[in-house]
C-alpha cells in the first residue's frame, strides 16, 4: 500500500498510532455500520415492518453495506488487481462479521472488534512487517 501511495509507510509510529487508531475505530464503525444500518432499520420499523421483516432488511442491507468499506480501497489498489481483490474480499468479510456483531451484541462488539484488529495490525504487526521488508 505504501508503494502504491508513494509514501514511506502507511503506519503511524508508536505511541501516536494507538490514539489515532482508537479514534479511527470509533469513527469508521459509526460511518460504515451504525449510521447506515440505524437509518435502514429505523425506516423499516417506521413503515411497519415486523421483527422477521426487520431481520431480512438487516441481513440484506448488511450484504450491500459491507461493500462500502471494500470500495474505499479499490481506487488505491486499482493498479494491482490481485491485491485489490484479496484485500477487498477480506474487508467485505470483515464487514459482514461486524454487522453480525452489531446484530448479536450491539455497537460495543463492533467497536471492540475493530479496536482489536487495529491494535494487532496497524499498531504492532503491520509496522513490524513493514520495517522488516
Amino acid at each position: 500500500m505504501a508503494e502504491v501511495l508513494n509514501i514511506k509507510s502507511i503506519h503511524l509510529s508508536f505511541p501516536y498510532s494507538v490514539f489515532a487508531y482508537l479514534a479511527a475505530a470509533v469513527v469508521l464503525e459509526a460511518m460504515l455500520h451504525f449510521l447506515p444500518m440505524g437509518l435502514v432499520t429505523f425506516v423499516a420499523e417506521k413503515v411497519g415492518a415486523g421483527p422477521k421483516a426487520i431481520a431480512i432488511v438487516f441481513t440484506s442491507s448488511a450484504a450491500i453495506l459491507a461493500l462500502l468499506e471494500s470500495a474505499t480501497q479499490a481506487g488505491v489498489l486499482a493498479s494491482r488487481p490481485a491485491t485489490m481483490i484479496a484485500i477487498g474480499a477480506f474487508i467485505y468479510i470483515y464487514g459482514l462479521i461486524a454487522f453480525w456483531q452489531l446484530w448479536k451484541t450491539g455497537p460495543s462488539g463492533c467497536i471492540l472488534m475493530r479496536i482489536a484488529f487495529y491494535l494487532v495490525w496497524h499498531v504492532t504487526l503491520g509496522p513490524a512487517l513493514a520495517s522488516a521488508i
